[in-house]
């Protein structure tokens, strides 16, 4: 009985979300397109204009309302240039070369809807100023990463407004615009990264209403670990440039400063980029793509400061080589430390990473080395709570209830390599490879709330260990596309395996006196004894992947639609050496997914994935330690819709799928399979220039995670701890009337949750405001010196940011941050 209604009301949800987004998306963009109606003249492809002499933004914006092009700037908006005049019927192309003449600033088509402005020398793009005054320029399409659409080295360009990218890699497919995947991915740029001054993934991941968080470095703690559509992710199963397990330990919170671009894929991914070889998310991943050296030489220097004493600094470099400037090197490093704003807390960051690229005519490669180190004293660990009693209100966000000996240090060392070779003009082959080697000690006191009055206890004591981990990854394949007739292929054939071995050692030591959750007790540190370092602690488990894959999606009707077919073969082999056991499993993971473009700025998907996920491995303090569990599938389905208006797009899907759930036995100490979860929700977004000065990204995801099935039939029909129902998010950023200066604020809003399966104890909602500006500093003779500040949760609220059965977090203080890049 449970089954059958649960299929019939996912079948219901999907089938009625799909009629309603096919009829909205249709009955919006008509209306949308009939409002903007392009105004043509009798000839095909020719545009009315008279466009007076004015400043060149107020120009291209009119240019852009009159052909329906999307205009995106690199820099700086050129306020102080003006255009000329721009009358008559003219092509897009011819429109732009006249108001450009003179000027010295060039365009480029990133593809046929946008045009991207540049205030510099850039190669393949026109150049207004190299014209005489009043000519006019042939057509000229330069479409980004045209010259072979088979490789993934070049990046999707920014969308109006420049945080969120067009579109990003996926997988064996390679890089797709938006409105060519059949998926629902979000890719933030280095611009939003800069502009927020985010300093970890997690800070990155605060933008998108699909991801809540586990754990939050934020708050005080060593690592950042989120749920994506309700399933937990890390590090570990986080890809660095589509290489798993290269990037952190799956503990550690990753610094960013040396990444262009973070992007998020909703929903299953087996086919495309096989599974992670710990136990990682299915219904998400996080992909982190390195920075590369640009055209220009580049050398930043920002200084930083962060209460209540964190300083440091950032040095960006990068330069590019040859007489094609085919070869490039850049450099990032960081170094920050000082005490933060959580009581007796003190972390200490340092990141050094090299990017060297070429980029031939046939042939590109790129090499990335980087050095991680975290160290954080004063740790503040996460808190359980005891069951049948209230959660108790949260204390002051300033308060650390754990001791001030408590530690995490955590190093980690990364490489990874990636080479295209054009074999033809439309067969490219690639290969991948990387391998990183971490490792972190720590000792913890991890306690548990037993009253309202907050009573802190440890029944087990404080322990201290060390841990590694060893990941390694390679990848190779070949894209093609071959036209048949009307219909289009685009082949892609792949093989990928990847390894990951941990190892650790745990000391426990006499059990503490309690505490207070809102008046701490502070002890001497007990002695844990003498350890080996991470790298000789003892093996606990190896786990290694194998995936061979292969996948075809034809195209017709000029692309408006689309149908992708494909399967993968993955073999995985899963060791355990506390338990002296070994597991082997493969399975067939098929995938299929449907595009179709009633218009020309919207599209409209379904597909249906599975993902096969490795099988959890009992932890050291269960009984059963070291046991290996069966290898599961998991089978998604999802419709979505996406709508492009040229400087706002939107986006809407609805997804289901079940997972079983494993955990351990409170009273047993058992840990094994309890039950299974059925996910499903509705994600919707939009983001984009709401006017020349606005840039948004905003979002609300309703999220119905259920227990569906369990051993005995308790909590059937109950929510999962942890995971909210809803979640909304939103971020502004303004060029003010002030010349140079720009605002933004960030929100986020989630709604209760609860933190037992029982459902009886609940964790209230809580929202947060984060406020940012920054100054441009112009001096002739000198570059730009920009200044920005941040104040993240502005209004100070204390709340339980994370919760779930074993683990509740607090929110970060209010926290001041500033820094001033200088460019040399």
């Amino acid at each position: 009985m449970g089954r059958s209604k649960f299929g019939g009301r996912a079948r219901g949800l999907l089938a009625t979300t799909l009629a309603i987004m096919a009829a909205a998306s249709v009955s919006v963009a008509a209306q949308a397109q009939q409002r903007t109606a392009p105004r043509q003249s009798g000839a095909a492809g020719l545009f009315r204009f008279d466009i007076p002499a004015q400043p060149l933004p107020q120009a291209l914006n009119e240019i852009g309302r009159t052909t329906g092009l999307a205009v995106v700037f690199t820099g700086k908006r050129p306020f102080n240039v003006t255009g000329r005049p721009v009358q008559g019927n003219l092509t897009s192309s011819q429109a732009l070369a006249a108001l450009l003449a003179g000027t010295g600033i060039t365009y480029r088509f990133t593809n046929p809807r946008t045009v991207t402005i540049d205030t510099g020398e850039q190669g393949g793009s026109v150049r207004g100023g190299s014209m005489p005054a009043g000519a006019i320029a042939l057509d000229t399409i330069d479409v980004e990463g045209a010259g072979n659409p088979n490789s993934t080295m070049s990046l999707p360009p920014a969308y109006a407004g420049g945080q969120v990218a067009r579109g990003g890699q996926l997988g064996i497919l390679g890089n797709r615009d938006m409105m060519d995947t059949p998926f629902n991915q979000t890719s933030y740029t280095r611009k939003l990264i800069q502009d927020q001054q985010a300093r970890s993934i997690g800070d990155v991941l605060n933008n998108d209403p699909s991801v809540a968080k586990l754990y939050d470095s934020s708050g005080g703690f060593s690592r950042d670990q989120w749920f994506i559509r309700g399933i937990g992710s890390n590090a570990a199963s986080t890809s660095f440039g589509g290489l798993y397990g290269i990037m952190g330990t799956g503990t550690s919170a990753v610094a960013v400063e040396s990444l262009e671009r973070v992007e998020v894929l909703k929903g299953a991914s087996a086919l495309l980029n096989g599974i992670p070889p710990s136990q990682g998310a299915s219904l998400g991943t996080v992909n982190l793509v390195p920075k590369r050296a640009g055209d220009e030489p580049l050398i930043a220097f920002t200084p930083e400061y962060a209460m209540n004493s964190q300083l440091g600094g950032h040095l960006d470099a990068a330069q590019r080589f040859g007489d094609n400037k085919e070869f490039g090197i850049r450099f990032n490093g960081v170094y920050r430390n000082g005490d933060t704003p959580i009581n007796h807390q003190w972390r200490e960051t340092r990141l050094t990473t090299l990017g060297i690229d070429y980029r031939g005519e046939n042939f590109r490669l790129s090499a990335d080395v980087g050095y991680h180190y975290q160290h954080v004293t004063g740790l503040r660990t996460s808190l359980s709570v005891a069951d049948n009693i209230p959660v108790p209100r949260p204390p002051d966000s300033r308060i650390n209830w754990s001791q001030p000996w408590e530690f995490s240090k955590i190093e980690t060392k990364y490489a990874a390599t990636r080479a295209e070779w054009d074999i033809t003009e439309n067969l490219t082959a690639y290969a991948a490879v990387g391998r990183s080697v971490a490792g972190e000690r720590a000792a913890w006191n991890s306690m548990s709330i037993q009253d309202a009055a907050g009573t802190l206890s440890n029944p087990y004591g404080p322990y201290a260990f060390t841990y590694y981990m060893q990941s390694s990854a390679a990848e190779t394949g070949l894209r093609g596309r071959v036209e048949t007739g009307p219909v289009t292929h685009a082949l892609a054939l792949a093989a990928g395996w990847g390894t990951q071995e941990v190892g650790s050692e745990y000391r426990y030591s006499s059990t503490l006196p309690d505490s207070n959750l809102y008046n701490p007790v502070f002890l001497p540190q007990p002695d844990f004894g003498v350890f080996a370092s991470p790298a000789e602690a003892p093996r606990a488990s190896r786990n290694e992947n194998l995936g061979f894959a292969l996948a075809d999606t034809i195209s017709t009707l000029d692309e408006r639609v689309q149908l992708m077919l494909g399967i993968r073969h993955q073999k995985v082999k899963q060791q355990s050496f506390l338990s002296n056991t070994l597991y082997n499993a493969d399975a067939l993971s098929p995938a299929a997914a449907l595009i179709f473009k009633p218009l020309e700025n919207v599209s409209l998907y379904v597909n249906y994935m599975e993902a096969l996920q490795a099988g959890q491995i009992a932890p050291s303090n269960a009984l059963n330690a070291g046991e290996i569990f069966a290898p599961f599938k998991t089978k998604q389905q999802e419709v979505g819709a996406k709508i492009d208006f040229g400087r706002i797009a939107a986006t809407l899907a609805a997804f289901t799928t079940a997972q079983p759930t494993y955990a351990r036995d409170p009273n047993t100490f058992m840990f094994g399979e309890t039950g299974k979860v059925r996910y499903q929700g509705i994600e919707v977004a939009a983001f984009g220039e709401a006017t020349e000065s606005l840039r948004f990204i905003s979002g609300f995801t309703f999220l119905d995670t259920m227990l569906v099935e369990t051993p005995d039939g308790t909590n059937v029909g109950k929510w999962l701890p942890g995971l909210p129902r809803y979640r909304a998010t939103l971020s502004l950023d303004w060029d003010t009337p002030i010349k140079d200066l720009a605002v933004g604020a960030s929100g986020q809003w989630q709604s209760f949750t609860y933190r037992d399966a029982p459902n009886t104890q609940r964790v209230d909602s809580w929202y947060r405001i984060d406020l940012n500006a920054r100054y441009t500093i112009r001096q002739p003779g000198w570059k730009p010196i920009i200044v920005r500040a941040s104040i993240r949760n502005v209004l100070d609220r204390n709340y339980w940011a994370t919760s779930n059965t074993w683990y509740m977090n607090l929110s970060e203080p209010r926290t001041f941050l500033l820094s001033t890049t200088f460019q040399f």
